[in-house]
Order: structure tokens, then C-alpha cells, then sequence
């Protein structure tokens, strides 16, 4: 089986490219002119200082630069992964392939923005860069998982509701601006805090700035880990219940 997942990747990595100058480069590109246009806007335009103790012991760059990596590779991940089952219909309905294949494969294509995105902070942080990268590992791990457990649950859904998946690009702007990625914590208002604890997004986000600051916190990994679990779970769950009727459908 996982040398069928490695080939739909290979499959779904040349399909995703073809005919583009850059082909996988891309996967660099994107995510830098993102990062620099949130810190040109932070730095210049609103004129934002944000003092190292409050962006995880490193400058507002690298900041930027670890949040948006995690994110980007999580929404490329769901975006690709909830229209996996629908984009290969065709597969689905004439192979004899498991459909949570394309899903993995299509959510694992998309997730590789994140380990990516995280080698830039190396030319700014240099060898304390690698140090982070190798503390935020376990989270790669666990937003993985939280990605795959996500995809399954929206690829499922979106086979009999084909309208959702053009929900889930304004609920994740929403979300990207309701966590603190491209602000510190202390900046969102005390009377709203805690409805921002309620998403578990936001949990995910503050475990990976807590272990690149240097902090070590076991009860914020367990609900991190907890989360992810949580996710997978439901998302077999329900793609159990409702592959049965993907050939129909489809």
C-alpha cells in the first residue's frame, strides 16, 4: 500500500506542475513572496515592532516565516486533499484503489510546502534556524495527521455535497486571522481570548512557537497530540460511513 501512495504522490506532483517553467520551485516561490509581503505590511506600512520576547525569541522575519510555513502547508493540504476524491472520479470509479489514497497522496503534495517554507529561517537565524527546525519537528508530525484527519472528513463530504469545497477557502481566512500567525498572542483582546482557545488551530500554532522559542510545555503536546488523533479518528469514521456510495454518486 505504501508504494501505491508513493506513486499516486509522483502521479499528483507531475500533474500539479506540468507545463510550468518552475515546476516545483514553486512550492519555494509562493510561500516567500507571501512572507514578504506580510512583513512588508507589519514593518512599513503599519510601522509594527514587535519585540523578540513576544515573537518566540527571534526577529518578526522568522516569526512570519515559521507561522506561515505550518499554515501554508496545512490549507494547501486540505485544499487538495477535500477535492482528492472528487478530481479523480474517473480513478475512483474504474481502479481498484482505495479512495483515501488519492486523499493522502493529494494532502501529502500539499503539505510539503511546510518543511520546505521552514529551511528559510536558516540564512536569517543561521545555526540557531537549524535548532528550531529540529525542535518543531514532533509538530510536522502532529499537523500532519491533523491535515490528513481534516481531508478525509471534507473529501468524504464534498463527494455528496459539491458546494463545499467552496466554502472552505473563506472559512480558512477566516481562521488564518482569528490565530496569531502573523501577530503575536498579545495582541488579540482579553474579551475575546477565549473563544479563540476554542479552536484547535489555535493550539497547533502556539505549540510550534512555544517549542521554537526554546520552551517545552508536555501538557500543550498532549492536546496537540490529542487533537490529531481526534482528527484522523473522525476522519475514518467518516469516510467508512460514506465510501459505499462514492461509485454511485460519482
Amino acid at each position: 500500500m505504501f508504494t501505491l501512495l508513493l506513486s499516486v504522490i509522483k502521479r499528483e506532483l507531475k500533474v500539479s506542475f506540468a507545463g510550468s517553467y518552475l515546476g516545483l520551485l514553486w512550492t519555494l516561490f509562493t510561500p516567500l513572496l507571501q512572507t514578504i509581503i506580510f512583513y512588508y505590511i507589519f514593518e512599513h506600512i503599519l510601522k509594527s515592532r514587535f519585540p523578540p520576547d513576544i515573537t518566540a525569541n527571534m526577529p518578526y522575519s522568522a516569526y512570519l516565516i515559521v507561522g506561515l510555513a505550518f499554515w501554508t502547508g496545512f490549507v494547501q493540504g486540505i485544499n487538495r486533499g477535500a477535492n482528492a476524491i472528487v478530481d479523480n472520479r474517473h480513478l475512483v470509479k474504474k481502479l481498484p484503489i482505495p479512495a483515501y489514497i488519492y486523499v493522502l497522496s493529494s494532502c501529502t503534495v500539499g503539505f510539503i510546502y511546510t518543511p520546505v517554507v521552514l529551511l528559510y529561517i536558516i540564512p536569517i537565524l543561521k545555526i540557531s534556524g537549524i535548532k528550531v527546525i529540529i525542535s518543531v519537528l514532533p509538530m510536522l508530525v502532529l499537523w500532519y495527521l491533523f491535515c490528513v484527519g481534516i481531508s478525509l472528513i471534507l473529501a468524504s463530504l464534498s463527494v455528496y455535497i459539491r458546494d463545499l469545497p467552496h466554502l472552505i477557502g473563506p472559512l480558512l481566512s477566516f481562521i488564518f486571522y482569528t490565530v496569531p500567525i502573523v501577530y503575536p498572542y498579545s495582541l488579540i483582546p482579553d474579551s475575546i481570548k477565549p473563544f479563540i482557545t476554542l479552536n484547535p488551530v489555535f493550539h497547533m500554532i502556539k505549540a510550534v512557537y512555544l517549542l521554537s522559542s526554546g520552551e517545552f510545555d508536555i501538557r500543550i503536546l498532549i492536546v496537540c497530540l490529542l487533537i490529531s488523533l481526534s482528527s484522523v479518528m473522525m476522519g475514518i469514521y467518516v469516510y467508512k460511513k460514506l465510501e459505499t456510495g462514492f461509485s454511485d454518486v460519482l
